[in-house]
């Protein structure tokens, strides 16, 4: 018995220390106030630090993995208590609102360091090491020394002041609160010494900034190219990031204008920077391809996605099998690679992605070239030509969507009762998956009516 008791006394005790131990570990985390922005600006104030806020939500896991694992650790703990004023904010509380769109907040975590006052100096967001968390913590605290508020530097910038490190911290600050400053980036770029123009903080903010392809910073990008394999990772990421908005963004602009002298530069833009003849040729396609359906160019459209449907019908069934069979292997050996356990959920939803993946890519591309003559072909070759696209669609990968377009080329052909039989599949292919069909009602009454197509984009 008493032997017992002492060994009991023994564990009880044991317990105790690890719970105590444990506690003294959490305790030895950032220590934050929590939601609270008046208080934490009034302590900043007092004890002259900046303020660290964790902007997070209740339902976002990274937010809980940052609780667990990372807040809690000494180490952190002491650079975070030491250097800031911490904060937590639930970004769905009425102070988190407010301070989410005042800082542009957009995803969460977000981290954001301000002054006492609130002007925000250094903003940063996802999951991150202990390790990554400082880093960040000393580049916001870098940041801090020479901190001058928007306000500020506004006045000076309007009084016509151009200084380099002027115009950066400007467009830093301009662009975290609103947004990419392409002709602020433009009056940097000019005043910028050669020497600086490829460092990792100039790519970086061109990349946060550029919008489009003729402008300054595009060609800092472009030429950045020339020494690829000599930059840094964060360099890369930076020039391959800025290139690829650039364009994407000019894109935009061609549509929104009708600007074929833009779309020509666009090309030549895509030729000049792209790592291959081939690669160049395939980004060029797609974007001819693109601006033909956006403008309803039929006659572009009609050669491209002629060429391109040639392709994808030459592709067999055994073909299509045999390649959606090696994505899958490959991606199996990639997951033990990285060991990712095969019970994960993550590892089953993105095995059950990959299971008849070429089929359903072939499907979803022959769809896409329909659809695109269900909006402009004016002759009934064309619409067959279309139909029979449709049909090989159908038969790799059923949907609402490649059914809807069966049913419009066949109205459209004025095989009404045809069309309404296949669009009365969709509707039901649809509730089956939960998906919205109001779409496919509307149109389906249009049938019924006799009324003209009203074409929704997919």
């Amino acid at each position: 018995m008493k032997n017992t008791k002492a060994r009991v006394l023994t564990l009880f005790l044991i317990s105790s220390i690890s719970t105590l131990a444990f506690a003294q570990e959490e305790k030895s985390g950032i220590q934050f106030i929590e939601n609270d922005w008046e208080l934490a600006k009034t302590t900043a104030e007092e004890q002259d630090k900046p303020i660290f806020i964790d902007i997070y939500t209740t339902w976002c896991k990274p937010c809980k993995q940052m609780d667990k694992y990372v807040f809690t650790k000494k180490e952190v703990g002491n650079r975070f208590n030491d250097t800031f004023v911490n904060l937590k904010i639930d970004a769905e509380s009425k102070i988190g609102k407010e301070i989410a769109a005042n800082y542009g907040v957009l995803s969460y975590p977000t981290y954001a360091f301000t002054t006492h006052a609130g002007d925000l100096i250094y903003k940063v967001k996802g999951a991150m090491t202990p390790a990554q968390l400082i880093a960040e913590a000393t580049k916001a605290r870098s940041t801090a020394r020479n901190f001058r508020p928007l306000s500020e530097l506004s006045a000076v910038y309007n009084s016509g002041e151009r200084d380099p490190q002027l115009l950066y911290e400007y467009l830093r600050q301009k662009s975290i609160k609103e947004g990419r400053q392409p002709q602020v980036l433009e009056e940097y770029v000019k005043v910028l010494p050669a020497s600086e123009q490829q460092t990792e903080k100039v790519l970086s903010i061109i990349s946060k900034n550029i919008e489009s392809i003729d402008s300054q910073g595009f060609t800092v990008l472009n030429n950045s190219l020339e020494n690829f394999e000599q930059l840094t990772d964060q360099q890369r990421k930076s020039v391959i990031s800025g290139i690829t908005i650039a364009k994407k963004l000019t894109f935009k602009k061609v549509v929104e204008t009708n600007d074929d002298s833009l779309f020509d530069r666009l090309i030549a833009a895509v030729h000049a920077t792209s790592y291959s003849k081939s690669g160049a040729l395939a980004e060029e396609k797609q974007f001819r391809f693109d601006y033909a359906k956006i403008s309803q160019n039929f006659v572009d459209y009609k050669k491209l996605a002629e060429e391109q449907a040639d392709y994808l019908l030459e592709k067999s069934d055994s073909e299509l099998a045999y390649e959606s069979e090696r994505a899958i292997e490959n991606f199996k050996r990639e997951a033990q690679a990285r060991n990712l356990q095969e019970n994960s959920q993550q590892y089953m939803v993105m095995l059950k992605s990959l299971e008849n993946g070429a089929q359903k890519s072939v499907s979803y591309q022959l769809n896409e070239l329909a659809w695109g003559y269900v909006i402009m072909a004016e002759l009934n070759g064309d619409l067959q030509r279309a139909l029979r696209w449709s049909d090989r669609s159908l038969a790799l990968f059923v949907s609402p969507a490649n059914l809807d377009t069966k049913a419009q080329l066949l109205y459209r052909l004025e095989m009404r009762k045809e069309a309404i039989k296949v669009e009365k599949q969709a509707i039901k292919t649809g509730r089956k998956l939960n998906t919205n069909t109001s779409l496919l009602e509307e149109s389906l009454k249009g049938m019924k009516k006799r009324l003209p197509l009203n074409f929704n984009e997919k």
